[in-house]
């Protein structure tokens, strides 16, 4: 996730590691000052099962919403994200022993491993990563409505499953193998199941002592789910994206994205790039894919149409300068571009308020 923002002199705001501990806090100290911190509101406990839980708010003036965070027996830690964000936020992640599994409905997740190199994902998806010691991290959210839930996960879990050693599958033995300076992550579909029990988590109706132990119930649900749908599917790829960040070779696909983002009137093809980053272009295709979470091609689409409308909305430049600005030759092909991405026809674009263009967000794979 790294955080190429453009030049500005507000730091972006934290998420809530950052808002209950500060910045670099680990995910137990965040948990462990549920009880303590006058931020947290709705708390729930129930010694006797050892579950807990409280609501964080998104402050005042930064967005709606809140995070519901669930301590189930200091095994499983639950985050709910039920957010919209007025602007980016972003937050630093120490190493520490979770396996994790994050299923995002809205908006992209952008993962930075070490200030150069990263890992965005942009759409719907179940995604499973573990850190290795000293795999520092920051996490990225754009500005706009995020409903998320993520489970950090002991390994000794595994064991209470039956899902360890040569009894697990292959993906989980992967990731608790992770090495040393390194993320491992497994980027999968979301399935009806995993969505019908997620949804139920995040949408929790009941409230008190009802609603801590409906979420843990549904928790151990969702973890069971998964995991008996990578054991059903037990292959290196499961349909979707597997894979180790490492540093040059993703450094190189983070100089190719850059490469995109700022040539945006005159784009390089495809075997131009790979040159230009030093790669063929089977490995530059299929790394960036891998990495980023979509192709070169969408990648690029959506810097330009995002350009073209910052440029239509809040420069007020005409048609024909902005299709020049981010590669079209004629007019009508840009228009037909742009509308397809944003349902409306550039003139149209010119006339909204420049200063909150969040209502119009394309196809929601903001980078």
């Amino acid at each position: 996730m790294i955080t190429r923002d453009q030049p500005t002199t507000r730091k972006p705001k934290g998420l809530f590691r950052t808002l209950l501990v500060g910045e670099g806090a680990s995910l137990t100290s965040a948990f462990a000052s549920i009880r303590r911190s006058q931020e947290v509101h709705n708390t729930i406990d129930i010694p006797e099962k050892n579950i807990s839980s409280g609501q964080l708010r998104v402050p005042p003036g930064e967005g709606e919403g809140y995070w519901e965070l669930i301590n189930i027996n200091d095994l499983v830690y639950a985050v709910v994200s039920k957010c919209e964000f007025n602007d980016v936020r972003t937050e630093i992640v120490p190493p520490e022993d979770f396996l994790e599994i994050h299923v995002c409905f809205n908006g992209p997740v952008h993962l930075d491993l070490s200030g150069d190199e990263e890992f965005n994902s942009f759409s719907s998806f179940v995604y499973l990563s573990k850190q290795g010691g000293a795999a520092e991290y920051r996490v990225r959210l754009e500005s706009g409505k995020k409903h998320m839930l993520a489970l950090y996960i002991r390994p000794s879990v595994m064991q209470m499953f039956g899902k360890q050693d040569q009894h697990a599958p292959a993906v989980i033995n992967k990731l608790l193998r992770t090495p040393e300076g390194s993320i491992s992550y497994v980027q999968i579909p979301i399935s009806i199941a995993v969505l019908n029990a997620t949804t139920q988590i995040i949408n929790n109706a009941y409230a008190g002592k009802s609603r801590i132990i409906y979420a843990e119930a549904k928790v151990w649900e969702l973890l069971s789910i998964i995991l008996d749908e990578l054991e059903k599917n037990d292959s290196p790829d499961l349909g979707g994206t597997l894979g180790m960040i490492s540093g040059d070779a993703v450094g190189m696909f983070e100089q190719a994205r850059a490469i995109l983002e700022n040539n945006l009137e005159s784009t390089p093809t495809i075997s131009e790039l790979a040159k230009m980053v030093g790669t063929n272009t089977t490995k530059l295709k299929q790394g960036f894919k891998l990495v980023f979470g979509v192709t070169i091609f969408e990648c690029s689409h959506q810097y330009k149409m995002k350009e073209a409308l910052r440029q239509l909305a809040v420069e007020k430049l005409n048609v024909g300068q902005v299709a020049s600005a981010v590669g079209y030759q004629h007019q009508a092909s840009f228009a037909a571009a742009f509308k397809g991405y944003y349902g409306i026809l550039p003139k149209e674009a010119k006339k909204l308020n420049g200063s909150n263009l969040s209502n119009l967000s394309g196809q929601d794979m903001s980078i």
